[in-house]
C-alpha cells in the first residue's frame, strides 16, 4: 500500500501516514528534489521531481491526495483572470485533469484538493469543503496559538468510500489567510497538519482492510479456505 501526493512539495498530508501508520510514502512535485526524507522513528518520505503530466504509479493500490496549483483558479486572485489570458486557465485545468485521471486510474482512495475558486463551475461541484480550524483540535487544541487557527474555505473532490472526519473546531484566532500577505505560493499553498491527521485517522481503515484481503483473499484471517461462503 502505498500513499502518495501529487502537485505538494511541503509533503504535510504524507507526514501522518508516514510518522503514525508506517506506510510507504510518495511526494511528487515538480518542485522537489529527489531524496527521501527520514524521521528519527526510521520512517520515511520518498521525494520525487516529477512533471505529473508525464507520471503515475506503477500500480492502483495507493491512496493518492492531490493539490493541483489553484494560482489560475482560486477567487482570490479573481481580479487578474482576464490579463492572465486563456494559457493560464487551460494550463490550470489540464494539471486537475490530469491529477483525476491518476486518482481515478491508480487509487482504491482519493482526495482533490482546491481552495474556493472556479473549479467547481469549470468541472463539478465538490463533495466537501473544510476550513482549517474547524479540525485543528485534533493537533492544536492545547498550543498557545494553534499552527492551524486560521481559515481559508477549501474544497474536496472524493472517491465515494473517502471519509470526511468529525470536526473538532477551535477559535480561528489567525483569522483567514486569504487576507495574509504571504509572498511564497508554496506557504499559502500549505495543507493543514491537524487536517491531515484527522483524514489518516478516519481514512486509515481502506488501508487496514485492503492489506488484509491481500493476506486473507476471503476476508477471513482465522481461515485458509479460498472458497466464498
Amino acid at each position: 500500500m502505498n500513499i502518495i501526493s501529487l502537485c505538494e512539495k511541503s509533503s504535510t498530508s504524507l507526514i501522518p501516514w508516514a510518522m503514525f501508520g508506517g506506510y510507504h510514502c510518495t511526494c511528487v512535485d515538480l518542485q522537489n528534489d529527489d531524496h527521501i526524507k527520514e524521521f528519527p522513528s526510521g520512517d520515511r518520505i520518498n521525494f520525487v521531481r516529477a512533471d505529473i503530466r508525464y507520471w503515475r504509479p506503477i500500480d492502483s493500490n495507493n491512496i493518492i491526495w492531490a493539490f493541483p496549483p489553484c494560482t489560475h483558479l482560486a477567487v482570490s486572485g479573481a481580479k487578474h483572470f482576464k490579463n492572465k489570458g486563456l494559457k493560464c486557465l487551460i494550463d490550470a485545468l489540464t494539471l486537475v485533469e490530469r491529477c483525476e485521471k491518476i486518482c481515478e486510474e491508480n487509487s482504491i482512495l482519493y482526495a482533490i484538493e482546491n481552495p474556493v475558486g472556479t473549479l467547481s463551475t469549470y468541472w463539478r461541484e465538490p463533495d466537501y469543503y473544510f476550513q482549517p480550524n474547524e479540525y485543528a483540535g485534533y493537533l492544536d487544541g492545547d498550543m498557545p496559538i494553534p499552527r492551524d487557527s486560521y481559515t481559508k474555505k477549501t474544497y474536496l473532490w472524493t472517491s465515494k468510500n473517502f471519509v470526511m472526519p468529525e470536526r473538532k473546531p477551535i477559535q480561528a484566532v489567525k483569522g483567514s489567510i486569504v487576507h495574509v500577505k504571504l509572498r511564497d505560493a508554496n506557504e499559502r499553498a500549505l495543507f493543514p497538519l491537524s487536517f491531515s491527521y484527522a483524514l489518516y485517522l478516519y481514512n486509515k481503515k481502506v488501508c487496514e482492510e485492503q492489506n488484509l484481503n491481500e493476506t486473507h483473499p476471503t476476508g477471513d484471517p482465522d481461515s485458509d479456505s479460498t472458497m466464498q461462503r
